[in-house]
């Protein structure tokens, strides 16, 4: 999809030139606008700029002619609160609406990503394209990515008013993938010993890939491509204050479940896990004896996530439970919109 670049010619060029090149004044009615900005899930409050690509396609005759089919006519267009702090936004190369056309429209936050347009023929048919490497590495300062699409409709007469045209909605996603994990002790098989942690390790994780968008028969074609990705290990180590997993509550020694990435969780590529594709090790120290100095035994036990799918824009929590006394297994997580309230899957160690 990325391999050839092509010039605009002039006959796909008057369907998508800006006002200067069409001789029409900033007065001109079915001016292009945007509003309406939101996120599925988080506030959308600190947004204060994002970038918008669109694409249009006119009908002739009943059919899109393949040289002016998908041509852009905004590209990293910076959209921007005007004036700052207000919910009205702008941009500064306005586009106006065309009859008798479907329009596409793909954003991205935080502007000026570095996204790549791509304007291509296959078969005689000529396609724009938005491509973007992505890398998530576990760490908590990996770059949120939000994006969002939309098309308009302007071939049905009557359907779409192009003197009061309607505002174009960004309803933005996240792009990446949310990994949550909790610890705790399985108090239903051990209640007695203590469990200190000392590191985790998550192994096999695809820590880069190529996001791809593109307009395609009146609607989006999305993906992340990880083929050919290196996998990573990610860890957490505590070796110099190991977290127990148990605390004095007034009335005894209760469970004390410790999320291993705190309550935001660590944001991943999303991809597609195989069979034994993804491990994750548990060390620990056993201390069958609470009373003395000694935090007890180093161990250390491993399992494999099951087989899934991590999408764009949803969390998945694992809760992991531990006891000497068993291996680990691991049941599906609970998935859920990021953000929302998690209840978490099951890894337990038994």
């Amino acid at each position: 999809m990325k391999k050839i670049l092509f010039t605009i010619f002039a006959t796909a060029a008057l369907l998508g030139c800006s006002e200067g090149d069409r001789g029409i004044t900033p007065a001109t009615p079915g001016a292009i606008s945007f509003g309406n900005v939101s996120t599925r899930v988080d506030s959308a409050s600190e947004i204060n700029e994002f970038s918008v690509w669109a694409t249009v396609s006119s009908i002739t005759d009943g059919a899109v002619n393949p040289e002016v089919s998908y041509v852009p006519i905004l590209e990293n267009e910076r959209v921007y609160r005007n004036p700052a702090g207000s919910d009205t936004w702008t941009y500064d190369n306005t586009e106006y609406w065309i009859s008798n056309s479907w329009f596409h429209f793909f954003a991205a936050y935080p502007y000026n990503l570095g996204i790549e347009q791509i304007r291509q023929a296959q078969n005689g048919q000529y396609y724009t394209g938005y491509f973007l490497e992505v890398t998530a590495d576990g760490t908590a300062d990996t770059q949120d990515i939000l994006v969002a699409t939309c098309i308009k409709d302007t071939t049905s007469e009557g359907m779409f008013d192009m003197a009061n045209p309607p505002v174009v909605p960004v309803s933005f996603k996240h792009l990446l993938s949310k990994l949550k994990l909790t610890i705790s002790q399985n108090t239903d098989i051990d209640s007695e010993f203590e469990y200190y942690i000392t590191k985790i390790t998550i192994t096999g994780i695809c820590d880069k890939g190529t996001y791809a968008v593109m307009p395609l028969n009146n609607q989006f074609f999305e993906t992340i491509d990880t083929v050919g990705s290196t996998t990573i290990s990610i860890e957490k180590d505590y070796e110099d204050a190991p977290i127990c997993l148990r605390e004095d509550f007034g009335n005894g020694r209760k469970s004390k479940p410790h999320m291993v990435f705190g309550e935001e969780g660590v944001m991943m590529i999303p991809q597609e896990i195989a069979v034994e594709a993804i491990e994750i090790k548990v060390d620990y120290l056993y201390d069958v004896n609470p009373d003395d100095e000694d935090l007890g035994t180093p161990k250390s036990k491993s399992g494999h996530i099951p087989a899934i799918t991590w999408e764009s824009n949803k969390s998945y929590h694992y809760n992991l439970s531990i006891a000497n006394t068993s291996a680990i297994t691991f049941d599906q997580p609970t998935i859920e919109p990021w953000g929302s309230p998690q209840t978490g899957g099951t890894i337990i160690i038994k």
